[in-house]
């Protein structure tokens, strides 16, 4: 939960009324039933967050990594900007990282992530990351989706 109340502050840039729909969080409802997240059957373990296009405004705070058993991620047509926060590649459980469409997310591809072994499908297209693309991004023998076009690549 506090990782969650933690990222929702993250990106709200001090007005939570912008996301498109916030329903739930931050109530006493288990974080479960809030929208955008799926837990396991038992409601115990956080698997996914899905706010593509929910209109964040913010950074993705590098607590993220605490929530270990998350297998998606999926962020994308947003206004996450700084950079990607390296503790993202902790979450050694993702399948599926979506940044894609956050224009103003910008720096370099973190070589970390390449710690990342079930990585199936990485978009991170039309943002503004810079630089070359790490080599480790090639080790991901279960990668099948990569989508790095319309970036300073």
């Amino acid at each position: 939960r506090y990782v969650l109340a933690l990222f929702f502050l993250s990106t709200t840039n001090n007005n939570p009324d912008q996301w498109k729909n916030r329903t739930g969080w931050l109530s006493s409802d288990t974080e479960c039933n809030w929208h955008g997240i799926e837990c396991d059957k038992m409601g115990e373990k956080l698997l996914s967050i899905n706010l593509m296009g929910k209109q964040l405004n913010g950074t993705i705070p590098e607590e993220i990594s605490l929530l270990t058993e998350l297998t998606n991620l999926k962020l994308s047509e947003n206004n996450i900007f700084e950079t990607i926060p390296t503790e993202i590649s902790l979450l050694t459980n993702l399948q599926f990282l979506f940044l894609d469409a956050n224009l103003i997310l910008k720096g370099t591809i973190p070589t970390e992530l390449g710690q990342i072994e079930f990585l199936q499908d990485f978009r991170l297209s039309t943002t503004s990351v810079s630089g070359l693309v790490p080599s480790e991004i090639g080790k991901f023998e279960n990668l099948t989706q990569l989508f790095l076009h319309s970036n300073k690549l």
